[in-house]
């Protein structure tokens, strides 16, 4: 019996040195990102989480648009090549040609007087020819039914709106409870979000391209943005407000 206590004292003072050593490191984390000691763990780490997820799909489609023109450039390049070489053969043919004919001419050339006899009677038969032949057939050129050009749509500037609206908050070892937040869309898609509207460091963000927003359909004051690590909840001060909070995200995450 005094083997087992020493041996479960000896553990609990090891997990005692392990939790005292995670606060230090917590503490550390906090002055490293400029937050004050109170500041919630879930709040700043799912932060630094939706952070690194977002990086790296930007990355991921930065590599993806690189990878592509590299390969576009790589085919044009062939295309070039390959037609440059079917022109130099086609011109190489043609002089060889020319050449051929020109030497079976000169061969083939009879002396004058007989030449002069050929080409009268050359001339009367092609006259009597033209004469049965009638008038020469006139060849209409094919007109190009290839539709016009559209017109370029020309985009309007883009939309940007800040206010507050009450954030969903808390998770699995926490109550859900609304946070008041003060929320600011940017024009590079970006909808960021803080304790107060003077300013100051955002706590969170979210990138909105290709992210599904929708009014709640259990409450008409309520947006959801789905992104690929959660839902966010946001709700305003009545329908009205919702969808003009709805209108503007849409432009950002329906964008290609």
């Amino acid at each position: 019996m005094k083997l087992f206590v020493n041996e479960y004292e000896e553990k609990l003072n090891l997990l005692c040195e392990k939790c005292k050593e995670m606060k230090q490191i917590y503490n550390k984390v906090l002055v490293s990102f400029g937050e004050p000691q109170s500041s919630d763990s879930e709040e700043l780490f799912g932060a630094i989480s939706t952070f690194m997820g977002q990086f790296e799909k930007a990355l991921k489609e930065t590599q993806g648009n690189k990878h592509n023109k590299s390969i576009k450039g790589l085919k044009e390049a062939i295309e070039q090549r390959k037609k440059s070489t079917e022109d130099t053969i086609s011109v190489a043919s043609k002089g060889s040609s020319t050449a051929a004919d020109q030497d079976n001419v000169d061969a083939g050339k009879p002396n004058r007087t007989m030449q002069s006899s050929e080409e009268s009677i050359n001339v009367g038969l092609e006259t009597k020819q033209s004469i049965k032949a009638g008038p020469s057939p006139v060849i209409h050129k094919k007109l190009s039914t290839k539709p016009p050009p559209k017109p370029t749509a020309k985009t309007g500037p883009k939309p940007t709106k800040q206010g507050f609206l009450e954030k969903l908050s808390g998770g699995k070892h926490q109550s859900k409870k609304w946070d008041n937040r003060y929320f600011e869309l940017t024009d590079t898609g970006h909808l960021y979000y803080y304790k107060k509207a003077d300013g100051g460091k955002p706590i969170n963000s979210i990138y909105l391209k290709g992210c599904p927003v929708n009014i709640d359909p259990n409450d008409a004051s309520v947006l959801i943005v789905k992104t690929e690590d959660r839902d966010w909840n946001l709700k305003a001060v009545n329908f009205e407000e919702a969808c003009a909070w709805r209108d503007a995200l849409l432009f950002y995450s329906e964008k290609n």
